[in-house]
């Protein structure tokens, strides 16, 4: 028995042997393949390189590629070819498994090959949607100063990304709508991660929310989106932040340019398992173009993931942002004329400035029931708390806010017929806890004029249904009750208190139709609400700090026909013509003391033309270029001195916008670009009898990204702006008090970046 069981005992023993022997020896073989994202087509002769390991290889005719002796671990896969946008890809490599890698990549000729989530909240190709969309790259957003979206959305047609003076206060404004304000972006939905930016009254007061740094893309829809996103959402902003995945990479990163800017840079990102991160931290400091336009700004911006299921998904982010901008205020024709540098009279008299502080925190949450039943989530709380000196005022505010919702979406499915039907509640509440001193040149009285405590509760409740016939024909159609309630009060004896109430229901109806795979065509009509904003109806019509209970929303209905085409993988079009009528447009009056009121325009017409394209002119040389015509004016206004403002154009908007460049990146890391922007006149109120001239400006950058080993890659960065040193309005306020109207453009100006990148990975 012993012999037998020692017989046994090594025939098992030889044979566990065998089997490691034949394992070790067996290939370990990293293997994969690349497709066209568009076609799903292989990619042949594409350039694929195993980071860790300085490994490089081409695809063959399938569009396959292997490295062989590669150990276990987690690599990054670098891809890229000819007249497409190169990718980085992780993946976690197992000898054992045999795994076979799949990636695809995404024409530089075809916006019809991206993918969306903005107007339906799910991932969906921009060729099945009835909407007009711009998409910025974060290839494209890496190549700025990453400080104002100015830098990136003017490349959009239908879009007017304005700057005060080079500082980070931007202005947004999508087909002409909501240039009233001076500072922040109104009527504008501004959202990260789905998240809104824009407070509960549809103004977002301050861009300190936004790091360009954390940017994956960035996604604008164009036109009324009340159906979806409810009151004040004329069009959507929408960044989407990056997010970590495969093993820990940190990038280092420090600017430097002209009027003292320094800006110090710390990414991490990565994955473990079923855990995903990404941290952001940033600090921007500038002295400005202008006298008296300074800021810093520090960041942290965070996005943590957690798949606590295969079928449950959540994402925690947390900010926190603090920043300090001096204001240079807006010049009168003749001090821009003797000096574009200098800060206006009253602004710095009374030593104007924006010093916000602000924590945010929020998560995001998707459990799929499986058979195409989706429910989601949102949850997020912020705290803004700031001071505002300004001519004749001084704010002093803490404002809270949170905000909820919820959406729950299915699919059913009756060949040929596809419906994806969601329906959801939006809600937010804001208080704002505003005192409001008078302000003597040089700091703050002991005066209190105002002390409000203002509520704003927003409620939506939407239905949304998209139908696909077949693989030709795309219907949506949705519906949103929107209920927005304000409440004032001041706690000073006189003092003026009240409260006003908002609702409608919106709509939007639309349908895309592809003609070919690579000809589509679409058409809507929806409908919109722009409520006043927080700021606007809590200044009375004589300036002072108050309620203005005259103000009305805005009410708008909007046509739209366009299309996609793509010629040859070579060509990409898009084109869109539409007409939005407005009643009641909110303007500034210009008059008011010690602030500017608002008043509503009964009537305005917004008719354009969007046209842009893209051509790869050969290998990795690209040319874009983006076109605006739009006629803006008012069909009936009689403003508060009694003038007549009918077919006058509105101010503060250009008839003819054009944006070209020239965007070369190849194989080996060098990449570069030139741009150049025309600007046709403007006016600066209603009367059209201040006028901003045209401009052109240029701009040129180059890069260079290298690996120095295996693990640390490098980027050097150097780029120029207003190249021609074109004197240049950059910034209208309409109908600006006391004859200030303009915000000058810096002159010539640079700006250069060094990264470093660390990949913690590698064989395990």
């Amino acid at each position: 028995m012993n012999n037998r069981l020692s017989l046994r005992i090594a025939i098992a023993l030889v044979t566990v042997m065998a089997s490691t022997l034949a394992l070790a020896a067996g290939p370990r073989q990293l293997t994969g393949k690349v497709i066209d994202a568009a076609s799903g087509q292989p990619l042949q002769n594409a350039t694929v390189r195993l980071a860790e390991l300085d490994k490089t290889t081409t695809t063959d005719a399938a569009g396959e590629f292997s490295f062989s002796e590669v150990a276990s671990g987690g690599y990054h896969v670098e891809i890229s070819a000819n007249d497409y946008y190169p990718t980085s890809a992780p993946v976690q490599f197992s000898a054992e498994a045999g795994a076979i890698f799949e990636f695809t990549l995404n024409s530089r000729a075809s916006l019809m090959s991206t993918n969306i989530v903005t107007v339906l909240g799910e991932e969906e190709p921009i060729k099945d949607t009835a909407r007009s969309i711009g998409v910025v790259s974060g290839t494209e957003i890496r190549e700025t100063k990453q400080v104002g979206l100015d830098e990136v959305l003017n490349a959009i047609p239908g879009v007017k990304a304005e700057n005060q003076s080079g500082s980070e206060q931007v202005r947004v404004s999508i087909r002409g709508r909501d240039v009233r304000n001076s500072f922040g972006i109104i009527g504008i939905k501004l959202l990260v991660d789905g998240i809104p930016e824009s407070d509960a009254s549809g103004e977002t007061p301050d861009i300190t929310g936004i790091d360009m740094a954390s940017a994956d893309r960035i996604e604008v829809v164009k036109g009324p989106m009340s159906a979806r996103y409810g009151a004040s959402a004329a069009g959507i902003v929408n960044l989407i932040s990056h997010e970590g995945a495969g093993p820990p990479e940190i990038d280092v990163t420090n600017y430097g340019g002209s009027y003292g800017f320094d800006r110090n840079q710390l990414n991490l990102d990565g994955s473990a398992g079923l855990f995903d991160y990404a941290v952001d931290g940033s600090r921007t400091v500038e002295d400005g173009y202008r006298d008296h336009s300074a800021f810093y700004a520090y960041r942290v911006n965070s996005r943590f993931g957690f798949r606590v299921r295969p079928s449950l998904k959540v994402n925690v982010f947390l900010k926190f942002n603090h920043s300090n901008d001096e204001l240079p205020g807006p010049l009168t024709q003749q001090e821009y004329a003797a000096d574009p540098s200098q800060v206006s009279f009253l602004y710095g008299l009374y030593n104007s400035s924006e010093n916000i502080a602000r924590a945010q925190g929020g998560f995001t949450i998707a459990k799929d029931f499986g058979d195409d039943r989706v429910l989601s989530g949102m949850v997020f709380s912020r705290v803004l708390d700031y001071t505002l000196p300004l001519p004749f005022i001084y704010l002093d505010g803490h404002r809270p806010e949170t905000g909820a919702s919820a959406k729950y979406t299915f699919q059913e499915h009756s060949s040929p017929v596809t419906q994806r039907f969601s329906f959801g509640v939006d809600y937010q509440h804001e208080e704002d806890f505003l005192k409001d001193f008078g302000d003597n040149p040089g700091g703050q009285t002991t005066f209190l004029e105002a002390n409000q405590i203002r509520h704003v509760y927003n409620l939506g409740l939407y239905a949304f249904d998209e139908l696909r016939f077949g693989k030709k024909l795309n219907v949506t159609a949705g519906v949103n009750y929107s209920r927005l309630n304000f409440n004032f009060f001041d706690a000073l004896a006189g003092a003026t208190s009240g409260s006003k109430l908002f609702n409608r229901v919106t709509y939007e109806v639309g349908a895309a139709y592809h003609f070919r795979p690579n000809i589509s065509a679409y058409a809507n009509v929806s409908s919109g609400l722009e409520t006043p904003t927080l700021s606007e109806l809590g200044i009375a019509p004589s300036g002072a700090t108050g309620l203005n209970s005259t103000l009305k929303p805005e009410l708008s209905t909007s046509y739209e026909v366009g299309g996609l085409f793509k010629l040859f993988d070579r060509a990409s079009f898009n084109v869109a013509l539409f007409r939005t009528l407005v009643d009641n447009e909110i303007v500034p009056t210009g008059v008011g003391s010690p602030q500017v009121s608002f008043d509503n325009a009964a009537k305005t017409a917004h008719n354009g033309l969007e046209a842009a394209m893209t051509v790869s002119l050969y290998r990795d040389l690209e040319w874009n270029v983006a076109y605006t015509y739009a006629d803006f004016y008012y069909v009936n206004y009689l403003n508060l001195l009694g003038q007549n403002a009918n077919s006058k154009q509105i101010p503060a908007l250009p008839r003819n916008h054009v944006f070209s460049s020239l965007r070369y990146h190849n194989r080996q890391g060098l990449g570069g670009e030139i741009g150049y922007e025309f600007v046709g006149k403007m006016f600066a109120d209603d009367l059209n009898s201040v006028v901003s001239p045209k401009y052109s400006t240029a701009y040129a950058h180059v890069s260079y990204s290298h690996s120095l080993v295996s693990k640390l890659g490098m980027k050097l960065l150097f780029g120029i702006n207003n190249f021609n040193n074109a004197n240049y309005v950059a910034y209208v306020v309409p109908n600006g008090t006391f004859g200030a109207y303009f915000y000058p453009a810096p002159a010539r100006n640079y700006f250069g970046s060094l990264q470093l990148n660390w990949r913690f990975s590698g064989p395990q």
